[in-house]
């Protein structure tokens, strides 16, 4: 199992986007992240990834987040959301 820590900018892909969808485009994002990053097309975002990201509404999403992605042997990629407590 392969684990690894993102620190993603979201800024970037949504600047370009419609003030009214931009956390939809932030969600996309982090799974075209995760796409390039981890080589995997099965791609498992977590629910709170996606409340993160919608916490300031459809308009203002999160500038940057900071996501923990695990990869499988079968090749499925499960991210969620990191907390720094987790560490141990």
């Amino acid at each position: 199992m392969e684990e690894r820590v993102y620190t993603i900018n979201l800024r970037r892909e949504i600047l370009e986007k419609p003030r009214w969808e931009r956390s939809k485009h932030a969600v996309r994002a982090v799974r075209e992240f995760l796409k390039r990053h981890m080589k995997s097309d099965k791609i498992k975002i977590d629910n709170s990834i996606t409340q993160a990201i919608w916490t300031r509404g459809a308009t203002k999403p999160l500038n940057k987040i900071r996501i923990k992605a695990e990869k499988d042997d079968e090749g499925v990629v499960t991210a969620r959301l990191f907390e720094s407590s987790e560490e141990s």
